[in-house]
């Protein structure tokens, strides 16, 4: 109980650990997850600037190629009263923030659930990593640490479930003597975190199939009159 209500008072500024007190928004989880995100969406900013749909002028992100459309909406969200006369560029520029934050984490969500439901939650993937010695000026080691080298050796493993299709098998190979190869294979269960957006994805990939399968038996469909196919009670 200490631990936890420590891990509260570090992470997030509370100080009791059963309480409804309101949290602290400058807490240090907060502020960390918050300097995440933004500098994820200044690098795809970045790399917009470099494909021509933003421009950079006197310092700050500009609009080039950014429907009209979706710019007006997240500028009728904006609290213009928050910046003064001259601080309209500060104000374009925060309007571009929040589209490109809002699609930098949806990505980044809807990227984490499909994994979840297909490769394990990444919460639980192992990293690579190797112990550091610390030493004196003698040579003795006096602490060692350990270093995170790969964090993605554990979704590369995985990938191959979810990539491969399976109906090419390779069972016979060049070498004759790793045809009769055996090898002692060690099964382990993974924890299961059931993904709160399993029913969408699944009626998605679902509708893809039965989308392509209508076409194909009715190539004179219309993209509209697919999408009332697929809207119907008869379509099951």
């Amino acid at each position: 109980m200490q631990y936890l209500k420590d891990l509260k008072v570090l992470l997030l500024g509370s100080e009791r650990v059963n309480s409804s007190e309101k949290l602290n928004a400058g807490a240090n989880i907060y502020q960390a997850m918050n300097n995440l995100l933004v500098g994820a969406t200044t690098r795809e900013m970045n790399k917009l600037v470099n494909r021509g749909i933003l421009g950079f002028k006197n310092g700050r992100f500009v609009n080039k190629l950014i429907p009209y459309n979706i710019y007006s909406y997240y500028k009728k969200a904006a609290n213009s009263n928050m910046y003064a006369t001259e601080e309209g560029s500060l104000l374009n520029e925060d309007i571009l923030y929040s589209i490109i934050g809002s699609h930098v984490a949806n990505s980044a969500l809807s990227i984490i659930e499909v994994e979840k439901c297909f490769t394990g939650d990444p919460a639980y993937y192992k990293w690579k990593k190797f112990n550091k010695e610390v030493k004196d000026d003698s040579g003795e080691v006096i602490a060692s640490y350990d270093v995170i080298s790969g964090r993605d050796v554990d979704k590369i493993k995985r990938l191959s479930a979810v990539l491969s299709t399976g109906t090419n098998l390779r069972t016979i190979w060049d070498n004759p003597a790793e045809n009769d190869t055996s090898i002692s294979v060690l099964h382990l269960k993974d924890n299961e975190i059931g993904s709160e957006y399993y029913g969408e994805l699944y009626k998605i990939f679902r509708n893809s199939i039965l989308r392509d399968l209508l076409s194909q038996r009715y190539p004179a469909y219309t993209d509209d009159m697919l999408i009332e196919a697929l809207n119907t009670e008869e379509k099951e």
